[in-house]
């Protein structure tokens, strides 16, 4: 028996019903859960008249209808999602049904969710309470000394679910969420680090250097992944993003907001999803029976102990070659869509064409063929060891080599630039700020270079020189619609001025690349570089460099004879042979689910 469900109330189904449903695997397709045309008779039919009105009538207005659906066959809830109207005809309507990843991607499309727009929460104080007037957020001061202040103020995402890392705008002079340190002074109005009494989060107008400072929270990337899921209805059981050291990667925020929307981009929700299935290398499960969700790493989709036997299968089998293949990270070109970048860090490509590549296995083998160069043929070069490229920097008539284009395109097909898939989320720029520091009766301040994060300017070309005179000659117009994150790895740093410590005390500071921190002495454990670097962990060796290639180019189609329902997301030994799962298709009819079901397989190797 076969029953459907709109709006909670029971419809009338003709008796020859044929339903075809499609159960999609997320790791090939973002459809998932779906349904062919359900018709529905309205003429005759007063209990569908009551549900869906006159539709079928020619003085009825058709609109673009949504209504919650569920179809419940031989005691299983086979979708649960949302209907859409497809077509009227005199005798009824039909209907399509959507579930998971399909129904996200309809309601982006038709209902024009998009994630800006969404409810995901407000900014509070340490203790949970609200902020009672934007006065009272503007000024608000913080101690770091506080443990749970800390913690709220610049832990990693295991210890709070946002941040107040200095930031910097563009349009300004001066940092929000800037540190403050107090000293006490002891004899002859000296100063000892070890008399540090506070070290606060300054916003306001506490200090003369501040005209008129404001907060600028930094949402972890996780939270907010968790946060619109949950506004969507789903409740997130796996993250497997929060077991690597990409948990801790926060939103670079640099806007005076309570509300959490306010810091993304204007995307649909299933531009999102795609976003971060590109960024960090997951796949999305949307369970539209138990709403559960699952943020799995492609890497470790089937290396889990997640074997279906198939023995009842018919003979008979169709093979499908040179299948239309759509951009997937496995195999594309990958690139940053930078809204601005620094031009050293994503040099434009028409300029590297230009100039010969030197190409060594070590930095000593590299420095010792650039040194036995003539000061003029250092600049005809770009220069590269081990994944990392370089320059010739020319600065007060001395030549050095110096890193650059660390945001370079990851090429796995270079003949084909159609290939490429560009990355909307994007490490936004590190550079320097300032921090103030305080004495105990004293109304002076101290200021000193600090990292902080900053919007910079980018790209395109004119000029023919050396490669640095190249570089310094581009110019960019470009505005696009990206998020920019960093990272904070919960590592102090100590603050300096030069090479010098200025205080007893340390912060942690954010960033882009495991080299970039200017005033810090550690080697962070990340790097947003796409290229492979054996001496670094970066996005390749994180994300890119791990994924499973499945050749799609020849489709296996079996007939599988079973009472049970499939899972699209397992992988499957037929005949003692291992196969990926495409999708699965069922026949669903007025008497039940038909047990032959049609299974899509790609070969997975042995």
């Amino acid at each position: 028996m076969t029953e459907l469900y709109i709006n909670n109330r029971l419809v009338e189904l003709p008796n020859n019903t044929s339903i075809k449903l499609l159960d999609e695997n997320p790791y090939f397709t973002k459809s998932s859960k779906y349904t062919y045309d359900v018709e529905v008779p309205l003429k005759g039919s007063t209990n569908n008249i009551r549900i869906f009105g006159c539709l079928h009538r020619q003085d009825v207005e058709k609109l673009i209808v949504t209504y919650k659906a569920r179809i419940i066959s031989d005691n299983h809830t086979v979708i649960d999602g949302t209907a859409t109207l497809t077509s009227v005809t005199e005798n009824g309507i039909k209907l399509q049904i959507l579930a998971g990843n399909a129904e996200m991607n309809f309601l982006s499309k038709y209902e024009k969710v998009y994630i800006d727009e969404l409810t995901l929460g407000y900014i509070t104080k340490p203790d949970g309470t609200a902020f009672k007037s934007s006065k009272e957020i503007i000024e608000y001061e913080c101690s770091l000394n506080d443990e749970n202040n800390r913690k709220f103020l610049i832990g990693t995402y295991a210890e709070t679910n946002y941040i107040f890392m200095p930031v910097k705008r563009s349009d300004e002079d001066y940092p929000y969420n800037n540190i403050g340190i107090e000293y006490n002074l002891v004899g002859g109005g000296h100063y000892r680090p070890e008399f540090m009494t506070q070290i606060f989060i300054h916003v306001g107008n506490q200090w003369p250097v501040f005209p008129g400072y404001n907060i600028a929270p930094q949402p972890y990337m996780c939270y907010i992944l968790r946060k619109i899921l949950e506004v969507l209805g789903y409740r997130v059981v796996r993250n497997d993003i929060e077991s690597t050291v990409m948990a801790n990667e926060f939103i670079a925020n640099d806007k005076i907001i309570t509300d959490f929307s306010q810091v993304l981009p204007h995307w649909t929700i299933s531009e999102y999803m795609t976003q971060i299935e590109r960024h960090f290398g997951v796949v999305f499960r949307l369970n539209d029976i138990t709403r559960n969700a699952e943020i799995i790493n492609r890497d470790s989709y089937y290396k889990e102990d997640n074997d279906e036997y198939i023995n009842s299968v018919e003979d008979e089998y169709t093979v499908t070659s040179d299948a239309d293949e759509t951009k997937d990270i496995t195999d594309s070109n990958i690139k940053y869509s930078f809204n601005s970048v620094d031009k050293y860090m994503q040099i434009d490509e028409d300029v590297l064409k230009k100039f010969d590549k030197v190409v060594k296995p070590t930095y000593d083998e590299l420095s010792t063929y650039y040194k036995s160069l003539s000061d003029d043929d250092k600049g005809k070069h770009v220069y590269e060891a081990d994944g990392i490229q370089y320059y010739d920097k020319v600065e007060n008539s001395t030549h050095s080599l110096a890193e650059c284009n660390q945001y370079r395109r990851l090429i796995r097909d270079s003949e084909n630039d159609s290939s490429d898939i560009e990355l909307k989320i994007v490490p936004c720029e590190i550079a320097k700020g300032t921090a103030y520091f305080s004495y105990a009766s004293m109304s002076e301040s101290v200021a000193f270079d600090v990292p902080y994060l900053s919007p910079a300017s980018s790209t395109t070309v004119s000029s023919t020189g050396t490669l640095q005179e190249e570089i310094e000659n581009t110019t960019s117009t470009d505005t696009k619609d990206v998020l920019e994150v960093a990272m904070n790895d919960g590592v102090w740093q100590p603050i300096k001025s030069g090479n010098q410590v200025v205080v007893g005390k340390s912060f942690p500071w954010p960033f882009i690349l495991v080299n970039d921190l200017v005033n810090g002495e550690v080697h962070r454990g990340f790097s947003y570089e796409l290229n492979k670097i054996s001496s670094r962990p970066n996005m390749y060796s994180f994300v890119y460099g791990k994924l499973n290639t499945i050749n799609t180019k020849s489709e296996i189609v079996y007939k599988i004879v079973t009472g049970k329902m499939l899972d699209p997301m397992k992988r499957y030994i037929i005949n003692n042979k291992p196969y990926i799962c495409e999708k699965i298709e069922y026949k669903i009819t007025d008497k039940g689910i038909d047990k032959e079901k049609t299974g899509y397989f790609y070969e997975a190797g042995s």
